[in-house]
C-alpha cells in the first residue's frame, strides 16, 4: 500500500510527515512474493536544477553526463541533510540529522528521488527502479552520522533493487497472452510506467511553460508586431518609460479592435488561443507570424 505524507511515522515528532511518499511492506506473505525486512521505505522527491549551458567543462556529452549525475547527487544528499523541525503538538524540537535518525530507529529507510530538469532520476531512484549501481556516496560532515548511516541504508540489500525487471517477470509468468496496459504500446510494468512517469514529467514542465507564458504576457510591447509602418498610439499599446526595462523579444498578443488582420493572417499561440506575432530583437527585421 502506498501513503502520501503520512503522519504520525515518528513518535517524538507525530506532525511531521517525512516522507512524500511511502510503502508500507506486508510481511504475511509467502516465498514466491518480494519480502522486505524493512518496516516501511519512504520517498522523497526533488527536482534539480539546470544546469549553466555556457560552462567550458560540459562541451562533451560525456562531461555532461558526468556532471548530469553529480548534480542529481547532491539533491539525493540534501534529502539526508534535513533542517531543524518542530512539532506542532508535542513542541519537540529535533535537528535534521535527529529525525533521520528516528527514521532509522522505526526500522524505515529513506530513499530520496531526484529528478532533472528533462526527466533523467537519481542513482539511488534508478537502482530500486531497474536494478544499476548508484553513484558512490557522497562525503557528509561530522555532525550528520545519521545521514551518513541513511544513505548507506538506501544502498544496502535491506532497500528493494531492480523492481521493474522483477516486476516483469511476474507478470511474464502469470499472465503470458496478456499485456499490462490498455494496448499493445503497453506490453510490461516497465514500459507503462516509463510511459506514465513521462507523462507526469512532461505534464508539470508544460505547466511550468504555460505558467511562464501567462506572466510574460503582460509585458507591454515595445514596437507593432504586425506593421512597421503602423502608428500605434499609446491608447493602443501604452509605452514604457524606458524600454531597457523590457526583455529583447516578447510576445504581443494582437486583436482585431486594434488592428485589422493582414492577408498574411499571423498564426495562433497554441496555449492561450489568442492570435499573436513574434517580435524579432533587431528592430529592422520582418516580424514572424
Amino acid at each position: 500500500m502506498i501513503d502520501i505524507e503520512t503522519k504520525r511515522l515518528l513518535p517524538r515528532v507525530p506532525s511531521i510527515r517525512p516522507f512524500d511518499l511511502s510503502i508500507l511492506f506486508d510481511h504475511i506473505l509467502d516465498n514466491s512474493a518480494w519480502r522486505c525486512s524493512l518496516a516501511r521505505l519512504g520517498f522523497d522527491v526533488v527536482c534539480t536544477t539546470s544546469s549553466p549551458s555556457t560552462s567550458k567543462t560540459l562541451d562533451t556529452p560525456a562531461a555532461r553526463k558526468t556532471e548530469l549525475q553529480m548534480r542529481l547527487r547532491k539533491y539525493e544528499k540534501a534529502k539526508f541533510c534535513r533542517r531543524r523541525k518542530t512539532d506542532k503538538e508535542t513542541t519537540i524540537s529535533l535537528t535534521g540529522d535527529q529525525i533521520i535518525g528516528d527514521i532509522i530507529d522505526s526500522d524505515m529507510a529513506l530513499l530520496p528521488i531526484a529528478i532533472a530538469p528533462h526527466g533523467t532520476f537519481g542513482s539511488l531512484f534508478q537502482r530500486f527502479l531497474y536494478g544499476t549501481d548508484a553513484a558512490p556516496s557522497p562525503p557528509f560532515r561530522d555532525d550528520r552520522p545519521n545521514a551518513k548511516k541513511a544513505d548507506r541504508l538506501a544502498r544496502s540489500s535491506k532497500v528493494p533493487r531492480a523492481l521493474l525487471p522483477r516486476a516483469n517477470d511476474f507478470w511474464r509468468k502469470e499472465n503470458p497472452d496478456m499485456n499490462y496496459g490498455d494496448s499493445y504500446k503497453t506490453t510490461d510494468p516497465t514500459i507503462y510506467f516509463e510511459h506514465e512517469a513521462g507523462l507526469i514529467i512532461s505534464t508539470a514542465v508544460s505547466s511550468h511553460i504555460l505558467r511562464a507564458h501567462n506572466k510574460n504576457g503582460h509585458l507591454k510591447p515595445i514596437r507593432c508586431g504586425i506593421d512597421k509602418e503602423c502608428k500605434c498610439t499609446e491608447d493602443n499599446h501604452p509605452m514604457p518609460e524606458d524600454d531597457t526595462t523590457l526583455p529583447p523579444t516578447t510576445f504581443l498578443p494582437i486583436t482585431t479592435l486594434n488592428h485589422p488582420l493582414p492577408s498574411r493572417t499571423p498564426a495562433r499561440n497554441p496555449i492561450s488561443g489568442s492570435v499573436c506575432t513574434f517580435l524579432p530583437t533587431d528592430p529592422t527585421a520582418s516580424a514572424d507570424t
